[in-house]
C-alpha cells in the first residue's frame, strides 16, 4: 500500500488516501482513530491559513451544485479532491481537522481539549461544523452572568 502524499492525492482523487482511512479504520477503534487523527497539525499556525477565506468566499459561494460545493467548503486537500470521487475518502479523517479547529483554541486557552465533528462534507454535509468542549473552570473564568 502507497503512504497517501499531500502533493500527489489530488491526481489520483485521493484514492491512496481512501485505502489508507479504510485500512486504518479496520485496525483501530473510533476513539483511537480520533486521537491521533485530532493531534496532526502538518505544523500549521491559523495566520498560514488565511488563503482559505478567500477561496471560500470565491469559490463555495459561486458553486452551480452540492457536490462543488463540498469540495469548496473542504480544506482538506486529502479530503477535497476525493469528493468529486466514486471512492469518498471516510468521514473519520475530518477528525483531523477538528485537530486544526482545536489547535487555535488549545493555544488561547492553554490546555488541551476534547471535541467532535458536527458536519463535514464527506458526510454529504453542504459545510463542516466542530464542536469544541470548553471546561467549567474555564467557562467560569472568562464567562460571567453580565453577558
Amino acid at each position: 500500500m502507497e503512504l497517501p502524499d499531500i502533493a500527489f492525492e489530488h491526481k489520483c482523487q485521493c484514492h491512496n488516501m481512501y485505502l489508507f482511512m479504510k485500512r486504518f479504520e479496520e485496525m483501530t477503534d473510533k476513539e483511537a482513530l480520533k486521537k491521533i487523527l485530532c493531534k496532526v497539525r502538518h505544523g500549521l499556525y491559523p495566520s498560514q491559513c488565511e488563503w482559505a477565506h478567500k477561496e471560500f468566499m470565491e469559490a463555495y459561494l459561486n458553486a452551480a451544485d452540492e457536490k462543488m460545493k463540498r469540495y469548496h467548503a473542504c480544506n482538506c486537500p486529502f479530503a477535497k479532491e476525493s469528493v468529486l470521487s466514486e471512492n469518498v475518502v471516510s468521514s473519520a479523517l475530518c477528525n483531523c481537522s477538528l485537530g486544526h479547529v482545536m489547535n487555535f483554541a488549545e493555544a488561547f486557552l492553554g490546555r488541551e481539549l476534547t471535541g467532535k465533528v458536527v458536519r463535514s462534507v464527506l458526510n454529504g454535509d453542504l459545510t463542516c461544523e466542530y464542536e469544541i468542549e470548553i471546561p467549567d473552570d474555564i467557562m467560569q473564568k472568562y464567562v460571567t452572568s453580565e453577558w
